[in-house]
């Protein structure tokens, strides 16, 4: 399944940079919600990753899976659990503005005022009723693949090639 390769820097000052937003603690559930919603947002309004990695629906939505590895591995500096649901910023950390674009960081923000006000279990609710491509996992199966089709409004061979040709490169290193 092509992917565009995980963008860990770009993803971790995303992170921080809604956590920073929440006040400094954040749902990590929302927080996951909140990084698919603007990745989503990009693929289809500019066809371009923010983050790439690999999308799955699981029973709360969809996800970034690169994304909850290094949340629930804490491997993302400035990033650490706050109790058995939160994340919360490290003390004097601020968003590394380096690895994001002013387009980006727009994104960002559009996507904070329009999901932010809500809960993890009102954004999860709202991906299951709103994101097509988020699909029920049914049985032994904890997870189903979002491929760039899925999310794409309409088919775009283009981007698909292009994700293909980024993950063999991907593989070699």
């Amino acid at each position: 399944m092509p992917y565009f390769p995980f963008e860990s820097d770009a993803a971790r000052a995303a992170a921080i940079y809604f956590t920073k937003r929440e006040g400094g603690r954040i749902n990590k559930m929302k927080l996951v919600k909140l990084m698919y919603i603007v990745e989503r947002t990009a693929l289809q309004e500019a066809e371009t990753a923010l983050f790439g990695g690999k999308y799955f629906s699981l029973p709360y939505g969809p996800i970034i899976s690169e994304v909850v590895d290094a949340l629930d591995g804490e491997t993302w500096s400035g990033l650490q659990k706050s109790g058995s649901h939160d994340v919360a910023l490290t003390p004097g950390v601020e968003v590394p503005n380096e690895f994001l674009s002013v387009w980006s960081g727009e994104m960002l923000e559009r996507v904070y005022r329009e999901y932010g006000h809500m809960d993890q279990w009102q954004i999860s609710e709202y991906t299951h009723a709103h994101f097509k491509e988020w699909k029920q996992p049914q049985g032994a199966i904890k997870r189903v693949p979002i491929t760039l089709s899925d999310i794409l409004p309409e088919p775009n061979a283009e981007l698909e090639s292009l994700a293909a040709e980024l993950t063999f490169l991907d593989s070699l290193s």
